[in-house]
């Protein structure tokens, strides 16, 4: 295809807007506005090596067939990522049309069976290679898996995991492991990160953190089969027990129970394990939520966690219990509605109030 010459350059003006929501566009279609964007545009604007080069992959992407989507894919990445670079300067307009379209294109592409099935065959083969060195794994000595591990993984926190599981056996042993993660220096951000940074010397994350590389451990170093069972989530846990950060207080009221988002453990070799608190699991005391409502005649917001334990978001006390919610909470609460000349004054006593919330 040839991008040279002046004579289009009118007769294109009318195509260059570009609209909010990329439209449904086919693949001649995207090849020929996009080449009469860059025709009308560039045309002696612009760097001669950027128009070369942007011309290249223009090229690229037409020569790639169809029937090899990922190498049409590739293609069109490569030159969506230098129109996208190139938007700055004097081809903004040109290189804006071909990124705007690309979306649309990009996702008949990655919608189409062949891209399916080239995704699956390579997921499967991921898969397939990663049970092959599980089940090698099972044909070396102890001291070998944990250099093994140690290539794979990092072997920063590893002698402090491992330290006194030698001797033990079974649920003893992960136990044992579990324990030791109250050594590590964890910082419990109760944000997930990587379990591969973690035991590469990030110790930092949450539960889900922590689970995942107890759980690879399990399997890959002690050869006990392990997993990490779905989350609970929205959970109350009316406890100020520290987990193995012991500089974290519990995130609720103070520092008086805990409110999780979600939970992750570790099931391994039948038992379940809690590496956040580094010792067995309990879901002892544990309110799942039942729902979250608001009451607009009291000015709150509700979340329900069963029973009396339905916490209460009031101005100035923030998120409560409503057994902890006292008279002054409650007033305070009020005045400050009362200042807020949008919202609706509050008359409902204190008792009203709860009895309201409980019901």
């Amino acid at each position: 295809m040839s991008y040279g010459g002046s004579d289009k350059k009118e007769a294109v003006m009318g195509m260059l807007s570009i609209s909010t929501e990329p439209p449904e566009i086919s693949m001649d279609q995207f090849i020929e506005d996009t080449t009469s964007s860059f025709l009308c545009i560039s045309w002696r604007q612009g760097d001669e090596g950027e128009r070369a080069e942007l011309e290249r992959l223009l090229n690229a992407f037409e020569a790639a067939s169809t029937k090899d989507v990922m190498k049409k894919l590739d293609a069109l990445d490569k030159l969506t990522a230098k129109a996208r670079q190139l938007s700055v300067g004097s081809l903004k307009n040109a290189c804006g049309r071909i990124t705007t379209n690309a979306v649309s294109l990009r996702d008949q592409l990655t919608d189409s069976e062949e891209y399916k099935r080239v995704e699956a065959a390579k997921k499967q083969k991921a898969i397939d290679e990663e049970q092959q060195r599980l089940d090698g794994l099972t044909n070396l000595s102890l001291e070998q898996r944990i250099q093994a591990f140690t290539k794979q993984y990092g072997n920063a926190l590893l002698p402090t995991l491992l330290a006194g599981t030698d001797e033990l056996e079974g649920g003893a042993k992960v136990l044992k492991l579990t324990e030791n993660f109250k050594n590590i220096g964890f910082t419990y951000t109760m944000k997930s990160s990587s379990f591969k940074a973690l035991l590469g010397g990030s110790a930092q994350g949450d539960c889900s953190t922590l689970s995942y590389a107890m759980a690879t451990i399990c399997k890959e170093i002690f050869l006990i089969d392990a997993s990490v069972p779905p989350p609970f989530k929205d959970l109350l846990v009316p406890s100020a027990e520290r987990t193995i950060d012991g500089a974290k207080a519990p995130n609720a009221e103070g520092g008086a129970f805990w409110v999780f988002d979600n939970h992750y453990w570790v099931k391994a070799g039948g038992k379940l394990y809690d590496p956040l608190f580094g010792r067995a699991f309990s879901n002892e005391g544990w309110h799942p939520l039942l729902g979250k409502y608001e009451i607009k005649e009291l000015g709150i917001a509700v979340e329900n966690y069963g029973d009396e334990y339905r916490m209460v978001l009031l101005f100035g006390a923030g998120n409560k219990l409503i057994g902890n919610v006292t008279l002054q909470d409650w007033e305070n609460h009020k005045a400050e509605i009362a200042k807020d000349k949008l919202m609706t004054k509050v008359n409902a006593t204190f008792e009203e109030m709860k009895k309201r919330v409980l019901t």
